[in-house]
């Protein structure tokens, strides 16, 4: 009855969680709309801007391999463009998108900037340059940020022109993806968006730190410093925390450590399932997969940003394959299972689960909806773990707690009864010199423990689960013992220290 109900507490626990992350991720703001595809521009003078935002489709009309300005755009001799191209292997091109919105009214358009160095011109003017495009590698200047820019129509049509360049990265030079709303709704849009990022970072972060201390504290807690490992790592993934905290920074370095903390963060995961899940995972599969992180890592370092970007698609699918094998065993493993391990699959099921999940809605098989992809994504899972094994945590805390009161009840019976035993000797020793007592051998504050163990007749596997310490430091703490005593054993350390009724 009592198991049942634990389960019911954790299963309440982990709805409550999903219930929040999905009420962070529906905190009120603008609603977003993906608009359907246009042929270079869209006029939304008819639409509902009061608390909507409007996401564009891939509508520009681009010129590939070309990076035009404005002005070169206009007039009858102007370039004729191109639409719905296939940019995966071209690197440098020039789009252009007309929005057609309501005069005197201030907007604002947010956008990852794209394909790694993007010029920004509206209605003529040049707004921004992330990086430097250019039309060779040499010229390129790599950068991207998530930006954000204000502007007031002038006109009936606004015009926005790109030039995008991308020589380091699988993507091609795409247009950007942009969402368009009023300067007051796109600042919320991206206000939300910061606080949950920074609520991400923030629980993965603190998370780590706590898993570390409880490291340092008990060496012993391997299982602590792997989920600390795994913490602080998944903290670097989220988009827009590096780029928010360096804005200007050393783009391929920054790339590089953001696969490589990827990378290092499947490895230790599934090092943490073998450590929670002993004898789980097979030797060889764990070995091979970990050879295989450790070869990217060497491929990331060593190789172009273009060769590993590409590779990441056969990491993805062999890390995928490795988490399967590991959730199917786990599935497989003895029954029945305690509550740490519940929560600790369910956790570990949850990262793999809305992972894919993600995978499949960023590549346009969201198949329940554009809600349900952008809610329980692979971030979600994260946070799911992470709650999971606090929870994991506490139940073992307060095991250990139970444990140590029944270890200071056990050396209180010990002390009392030794004590008890030593005065009954004191008695029966009139005018004899005094008998030995524990204080007089020099023992240390644990041995003196260990041997009112002992003399209260516990074994060594006994006293090393009061203790809370290995069978290993019980047997050290043993031989100290009977050194400074001069006893060769438990029995003569009794009858040295004990009349002749007390335990042997």
């Amino acid at each position: 009855m009592s198991k049942n109900r634990d389960i019911l507490y954790i299963s309440l626990f982990l709805v409550l969680i999903l219930l929040l992350w999905t009420g962070l991720s529906l905190l009120p703001g603008p609603a977003e709309v993906q608009l359907p595809d246009a042929e270079g521009g869209y006029d939304l003078t008819g639409y509902d801007f009061e608390d909507t935002v409007y996401i564009t489709a891939p509508s520009w009309e681009s010129w590939p391999e070309k990076l035009y300005e404005p002005e070169d755009l206009a007039g009858a001799e102007a370039p004729v463009p191109h639409q719905s191209l296939d940019f995966t292997s071209i690197q440098y091109a020039t789009h252009r998108l007309r929005l057609t919105l309501s005069p005197g009214v201030t907007y604002g358009i947010s956008l990852w900037t794209s394909d790694y160095a993007m010029r920004l011109y509206i209605d003529g003017r040049e707004i921004d340059s992330v990086g430097v495009p250019g039309a060779t590698r040499e010229e390129t200047v790599p950068r991207v940020r998530d930006a954000v820019y204000y502007f007031t129509p002038q006109g009936e049509t606004t015009e926005l022109v790109v030039q995008a360049s991308n020589f380091v990265h699988k993507e091609g030079a795409w247009a950007p993806v942009l969402t368009v709303g009023t300067a007051q709704n796109i600042t919320r849009l991206n206000s939300l968006d910061n606080l949950k990022s920074g609520l991400i970072f923030g629980g993965l972060l603190v998370a780590g730190l706590y898993n570390l201390a409880i490291f340092l504290l008990n060496r012993r807690q391997k299982a602590s410093l792997l989920f600390a490992a795994l913490c602080l790592l998944l903290a670097l993934l989220p988009e827009n925390i590096i780029t928010l905290a360096f804005s200007e920074y050393n783009w391929q370095l920054v790339f590089r450590l953001e696969y490589i903390a990827m990378t290092l963060a499947c490895a230790v995961f599934l090092l943490l399932i073998d450590r929670l899940f002993p004898d789980t995972l097979r030797r060889t599969v764990l070995r091979g997969y970990l050879a295989f992180c450790g070869v990217y890592i060497a491929v990331v370092l060593l190789f172009d940003t273009a060769f590993f970007s590409r590779a990441l698609v056969v990491f993805q699918v062999i890390s995928a394959v490795a988490g399967a094998c590991a959730l199917a065993r786990l599935l497989k493993a003895p029954r029945p299972w305690s509550i740490k391990k519940i929560l600790t699959f369910v956790g570990i099921g949850a990262v793999v689960l809305f992972s894919l999940n993600n995978a499949l809605y960023k590549s346009g098989y969201g198949w329940m909806g554009a809600d349900i992809g952008q809610t329980f994504n692979a971030t979600a899972g994260m946070l799911v773990l992470v709650f999971c094994y606090a929870v994991v945590l506490s139940i073992e805390q307060a095991e250990v707690n139970q444990k140590l009161t029944e270890s200071a009840a056990a050396l209180a019976a010990a002390e009392t009864r030794y004590l008890e035993l030593s005065a009954e000797r004191q008695k029966s020793n009139k005018g004899n010199p005094p008998p030995a007592a524990l204080s007089d051998f020099g023992l240390t504050k644990r041995e003196t423990e260990v041997a009112l163990l002992l003399l209260d007749g516990k074994s060594r596997a006994e006293i090393a689960e009061i203790l809370f310490i290995s069978l290993g430091t019980v047997n050290t703490h043993c031989t100290n013992v009977y050194r400074k005593t001069g006893a060769s054993g438990a029995a003569e350390l009794t009858r040295l220290m004990l009349p002749d009724n007390a335990p042997g």
